[in-house]
């Protein structure tokens, strides 16, 4: 027999599924999963300000440039901030096209990357024990690179509330781990990328989120790509003024957030408190407003929205 709780947390999550509404991979959307190396120890390095790179276990080696790329780790983004530590390096023996991509030939990877080369074959006995479809200098589960390399947002692992971001152009210099989690190509580019952001982040599809998803220590949750995947996104219909309207207004909310944000990081709060507490309290304020006109998009009423909001 369900509680009043349980009955109304149903009746909620039927609301959110009803209507002009489509799940996230039917936007339509792709959500890839980081990529996993099988031995991060190997592929990857800290980077030197007296130059070379460091194994995890100490040692020094010489390595291309352009044979690595920067590691995206769960701990380089956050709430509308991307903010890589850029003193990591992952080995990267992949050619990435917009159609696909494909691992380096063995000999092909020795004559460009000689150094690159020699370093991994160091440790080729302790790559070859990995469960690993490709050649042993290859990642165990490399994932749909050439995705990666044109995704616009990127999702983590596990939250505790909506922690998305929106994903650097540059994405070539980059590589998602997954241990980090996942990210979201936008088939429909253009601005369309700060409108999702904006929903995901919302409190309305992170309640959602909670209650399709593992929970673990108190309010935090672990995602999944079926459950990142069926999040229901509002359709809007940029040919009919209301969506438009409610699409702008999304879409300026966001911009604001992410200046505010990187105003934010720039500067050091304890070199002026006053500036730092006022952009705190003006993103409090856009995210207020964030959350109030996704509630509206997806018709909650006022007891509906206490529920979501833990009231």
């Amino acid at each position: 027999m369900e509680t009043l709780s349980e009955d109304r947390t149903r009746g909620l999550l039927e609301k959110f599924e009803k209507g002009n509404v489509v799940s996230l991979l039917e936007f339509p959307c792709q959500l890839i999963r980081g990529s996993s190396t099988g031995a991060d120890d190997v592929f990857v390095l800290t980077k030197l300000e007296e130059g070379g790179y460091r194994t995890k276990d100490g040692y020094l080696f010489e390595i291309e440039p352009e044979a690595l790329r920067m590691p995206i780790s769960i701990t380089d983004f956050g709430r509308y901030s991307f903010h890589p530590s850029e003193k990591e390096r992952i080995i990267f023996p992949y050619h990435v096209a917009s159609d696909g991509y494909s691992l380096f030939e063995e000999r092909e990877l020795e004559q460009i990357y000689p150094k690159a080369f020699a370093y991994l074959s160091t440790r080729k006995k302790e790559l070859e024990q990995r469960n690993c479809d490709q050649a042993w200098y290859g990642f165990s589960r490399p994932g749909d690179l050439h995705v990666h390399d044109r995704s616009q947002i990127v999702v983590p692992l596990i939250a505790d509330k909506g922690s998305c971001t929106l994903l650097p152009e540059n994405m070539f210099d980059y590589c998602l781990v997954a241990s980090a989690g996942f990210s979201i190509s936008i088939s429909r580019y253009g601005l369309f990328p700060y409108y999702v952001l904006a929903l995901l982040n919302s409190k309305a599809l992170f309640w959602y989120l909670k209650q399709t998803s593992h929970s673990f220590y108190e309010e935090w949750i672990t995602s999944t790509l079926s459950s990142i995947g069926q999040l229901p996104i509002r359709r809007i219909d940029l040919g009919q003024c209301d969506d438009w309207q409610k699409y702008d207004q999304l879409w300026m909310l966001v911009e604001i957030m992410l200046a505010l944000e990187r105003d934010l990081r720039a500067m050091r709060p304890e070199d002026n408190p006053a500036r730092a507490r006022t952009l705190l309290r003006q993103m409090r304020d856009v995210e207020k407003k964030i959350n109030t006109r996704v509630y509206a998009l997806y018709g909650l009423t006022e007891e509906e929205i206490k529920v979501v909001e833990g009231g």
